[in-house]
This record gives structure tokens, sequence and C-alpha cells, in this order.
């Protein structure tokens, strides 16, 4: 007989409580900020929109653009044995609680019809329990204990913002009590309306040209950019997505960055190629022939084999200035992309400069790396040609406290590879310099 949430026992019961409770960690007050919490171990904690935007984030890759977003780790967590697409969650005596958190982009909450747990092989009486992170209240929400490939429903959210800040929605699927199942993949179902929005595609969709550039300010903006059509989308016009366009208001004196991290392999498969993206920026004024009129002082498009562009200039007049996304320019001025991307943007009284030099198991190191630090996505890529190797200056960077970390790059065959070595770096009213030394490749 399958039992529901009155049968589990208290000790799991109590598990699976400071898992609604992550945001107050056990207290009354429901308005704790979730960064301040002290969370379980026992437990996925609430979701901070972590930036990673491939669609691989770890070994599980789901439906329809869903992303592994985090697991709790051996032994409750692994991939299955013989399908690397298939999480294997197993609660056992020494891990009573096992999970999985999922996340896929939800740009328009009104859209989304439904999302389904899709089980491999699943037995007829192992149940599981599904929560939603509820932004209202910084809590994860119950939504109920399941059977096999289940769906969750928009009666299911009501009353609830599913919408994280980065425009995400994220699901966890849960075992206890000695149960295990094997989770296949998750699906979101979205209304064919607006466009069809389904997570390669974004809310900007008119901003194709610059006269109708998408207003922003300071944040976090997720999009994407393609060059090719696939069956997914709707209208064969959304291949010819190769532009995006914002505009921001700019004072004098104004010290604007912005940072873009994309993914670095196309998403659309056959074949498995590099993507890479440019940030354009265009004078107040300019409003026409995009690819002979941005100023290229202040763009980035000189940037190969990594996945983050970086700008930044001190505005020269107050107005309104406009920011290009567009496939690698290259000497024929051809777009050859399809990625979605994060675009942040900065204003700021002054900005400082971070710099140093990157070595390799205390060496000087014979490949290039990318510097970033995080949050905020500022970056720059270390030296090569010039002595001593391994040397990056990173500008732009408002006060501010940072982790610096060491990324390699798709021309040495290091994509997606982001070395173990860390340091912090404090920013405040000054340049800081900051050297590293890093592991060798792994590989």
């Amino acid at each position: 007989m399958t039992r529901g949430l009155a049968g589990i026992g208290l000790g799991l019961l109590a598990l699976l409580c400071a898992a609604l409770n992550l945001a107050s960690c056990g207290s009354a007050d429901a308005t704790t900020a979730p960064e301040s919490a002290s969370l379980s171990a026992d437990a996925p904690s609430f979701p901070l929109d972590e930036l990673h935007y491939s669609r691989q984030v770890n070994a599980i890759e789901t439906l329809d653009g869903t992303q592994a977003f985090s697991d709790c780790g051996a032994p409750g967590f692994a991939v299955h044995e013989t399908i690397p697409t298939v999480s294997v969650l197993t609660s056992t005596v020494e891990a009573p609680t096992a999970w999985a958190v999922y996340r896929f982009p939800l740009n328009n909450p009104q859209d989304l019809e439904s999302i389904k747990v899709n089980l491999y092989q699943g037995k007829l009486d192992d149940y599981y329990y599904v929560m939603l992170a509820d932004y209202n209240s910084n809590r994860w929400h119950l939504v109920g204990q399941k059977l096999s490939t289940s769906q969750v429903l928009p009666a299911d959210w009501q009353g609830l913002d599913i919408t994280s800040p980065a425009k995400f929605v994220y699901i966890a699927v849960i075992v206890v009590d000695g149960r295990d199942i094997n989770i296949a993949g998750l699906e979101s179902s979205i209304t064919q309306g607006n466009g069809g929005d389904y997570p390669i595609y974004d809310d900007f969709e008119d901003n194709d040209t610059l006269d109708t550039c998408y207003p922003i300010g300071v944040g976090s903006y997720h999009a994407s950019t393609h060059d090719d059509y696939v069956p997914e989308m709707l209208e064969i016009g959304e291949a010819q997505d190769h532009w995006d366009f914002y505009c921001i208001d700019l004072t004098a004196g104004d010290h604007f960055t912005a940072t873009m991290e994309y993914e670095f392999i196309n998403h659309f498969t056959p074949p498995y190629t590099f993507n890479d993206l440019d940030i354009l920026m265009y004078a107040p004024g300019v409003t026409s022939d995009p690819l002979n009129t941005f100023d290229e002082q202040w763009s980035s498009f000189r940037i190969y084999f990594t996945n983050i562009e970086l700008v930044h200039f001190v505005a020269p007049t107050t107005g309104t200035y406009r920011i290009g996304i567009r496939g690698d320019l290259g000497d024929q001025f051809t777009a050859d992309s399809n990625a979605e991307y994060v675009l942040n943007t900065f204003i700021s009284a002054d900005t400082h400069t971070v710099s140093g030099l990157i070595s390799q198991d205390e060496q000087e190191p014979d490949k290039k790396f990318l510097v970033v630090l995080t949050p905020g996505n500022f970056s720059a890529v270390t030296s090569l040609e010039t002595a001593p190797h391994g040397g990056y200056q990173i500008v732009g960077v408002p006060d501010g406290t940072y982790t610096l970390e060491v990324r390699g790059s798709a021309g040495f065959g290091q994509e997606n590879y982001t070395y173990p070595n860390t340091q912090q770096v404090v920013v405040n009213g000054g340049d800081v310099n900051v050297s590293l030394s890093i592991d060798p490749f792994p590989g």
C-alpha cells in the first residue's frame, strides 16, 4: 500500500518540512532572504539563479531545453549506469532524502500549460514528491505526492510566483523512505499563443533593428539569437533572428559596463559547432546601417574561443546608447550562431581595473585562459603574445566582492572547463592586483 504524507516517518517528514521552509531555516520569519539562510544538507537549497546557460549543466540533459540545475550528490543521486540522460534518485537509511532540481527558461509565465515528470521503467508503488520554487515567499512549495509519469498543472502553482528573477522555473523531485526512481526527463508544455514561447525564444523578438531596440536599465537579460531553423520554431521568421538590439539611457560621465555570457556550443544538432557572439555599441542618434555604424572602440568583437564578452566606456554625452548582439562578424560579416545568452548591464559613478598574472602549476602558461569575476561575469583573456604569458587586465569593475576564477578556451580544447582554483577579490575605491596559480588541465 502506498503511503502519503501522513505515512512518512517523523524524521523524514521533518526533512521535507525543512525543504519547504528553507528561506527562514526553521524560524517563523518568511521574509528572510534565501541567501542568508543556513540550509539543510538533506534538502534542496532554494534556487538563487546561478548563471549557467549551457544546455547541459551537469551530466543530465533533459528534454525541450530543461536544464539539470543541481543534485544532492552520491549516494542519493547518480547517473544511470547505461543511459547517461537518466537521473537515478535513491533514498536509503544513510541518505534518507534524495532529490534533484531542474530548471528551464520561462519568459512568459502565462504561457506555461504543464510540466511533465517522465520516469524511466518506474515501479507502480514508487512514489515521489514534487516541489516548485515560489518567489513570493522565497520557499519551496510542496505540490504533492506523485506516482509514475505525472504532470504539474496551473492549479498547482495558482497564487505562487514561480518565475525567478532570471526568468527560470525551478522544480524539485524528491524521494524518501527508502524509495528510488529513474527520471527520464522533464517536459514543459507551452501554449501556442504569443509566438509559441519555447525555451529557445525570448521576450525581445521585435528588437532586430536599431530603431526597434528594447529599452533596458541596469540588470540581467536572458535572450537568444538564431541563424538556423528547426521544427521547434513555430515560425520560420525566427530563423532570421540574427540581431538583438537594446537601448539604455546614459548621462555624461557614467561608467557603463556590459558583460555577456553565452552558450559555447550551438544548441541545435548536428553539428556541434562553436558559437561566437559579439557586443556592438552605438552612439546616441545612430539608428541605421548597424554593420557600419557601431563604435569599434566601445565594442567587443575580437575575443575568440571564449563565451564571455565585455565592453566598458565612459559616456561622453547624455543620450540613448544602443547595444547590438550578433553572431561573429567575421571577415565576411556573416552571422553563425544559435545561442542563448545573458546580458548584464552596470552603470557606475566610477569603476576600476583588476589585473594580475595567471600561472599554471607555478609555471608560465603556454595557453590562453579566460579570467572571470563573478557575480557579473567581468572578464579578460590572458596574454600569450607578450611576456609575461598569463597576464590579464579586467576593466570596468564596480566596487564589490567577487570570486576570481579561470576558465579554459575552446581554442585549446578546454571549452566548458573551469579550473578549481579561485581567489576572493575585493574592489573598494581603487584598482586591484591579484595573481593565481591554477592546476594542470586534467585532460
